[in-house]
């Protein structure tokens, strides 16, 4: 009777290794980007976002480029289910909507749903107002030379859960940034210089911006040391 028991196991697990993955991964999404005037946008950024959290993987959205015609295609290589589909161009001004700094209240990704035998969806995205750009040069107030320094963006009208503005840090480098901004918002800017050493500081700057959809605002920051 054992013998027979541990026969009928194995053959369960034989045939239960051999059925089929249920969740086949043969769907596809294509489609086209385009800007808020329906021109085609090439090397614009698409993200897949499967609406599920089985698995630690599916947290990170597939991100697919579109061809010199603003098309995307991701080929028959999805899992079933539902996913968000947006999209992004840092080039032309139009930032990851997603993104908690850059987040409107109202955003609400357009949807694509592969059920079925060999599932595709096909979607049109239109990005919308492009963001403001605030781009700054950082000078040493008593040399006149460019200098690297911190720079902390936070958009005062989007929270995180632990209540704090969302931030981000630009990228500055010799001395210079450019960073999209939230169109229509209040952003706060603060530019400091970490202290070289333990007596010595420099002076902050801070300042809050406010750019239309497009709009374009330059700062030269000048920073000082105030003590040695």
């Amino acid at each position: 009777m054992r013998h027979l028991l541990v026969l009928g196991l194995l053959l369960t697990s034989s045939a239960f290794s051999q059925t089929a993955d249920p969740t086949p991964r043969d769907g596809r999404i294509t489609g086209i980007v385009m800007d808020e005037y329906g021109k085609p946008l090439s090397n614009a950024t698409v993200s897949l976002a499967e609406e599920s959290l089985l698995s630690i993987t599916d947290a990170y959205p597939v991100q697919l480029k579109t061809d010199l015609q603003g098309n995307f295609d991701s080929g028959p290589t999805l899992k079933h289910g539902v996913y968000d589909v947006y999209a992004r161009s840092e080039k032309a001004d139009y930032p990851d909507p997603a993104s908690a700094f850059y987040r409107r209240p109202d955003f609400e990704p357009q949807t694509a749903q592969l059920f079925g035998a060999k599932p595709e969806a096909n979607l049109e995205l239109r990005l919308e107002e492009k963001a403001g750009v605030l781009t700054g040069k950082i000078i040493d107030g008593d040399t006149d030379q460019p200098m690297d320094a911190s720079v902390s963006l936070s958009n005062m009208q989007n929270t995180q859960p632990n209540g704090f503005p969302a931030t981000k840090l630009a990228q500055v480098k010799n001395g210079k940034f450019r960073e999209l901004i939230p169109e229509n918002t209040d952003v706060a800017v603060w530019v400091r210089k970490p202290n070289p050493g333990p007596d010595a500081t420099w002076s902050n700057f801070r300042l809050t911006v406010h750019l239309q959809p497009g709009e374009a605002k330059n700062l030269d920051i000048r920073l000082y040391k105030t003590g040695e």
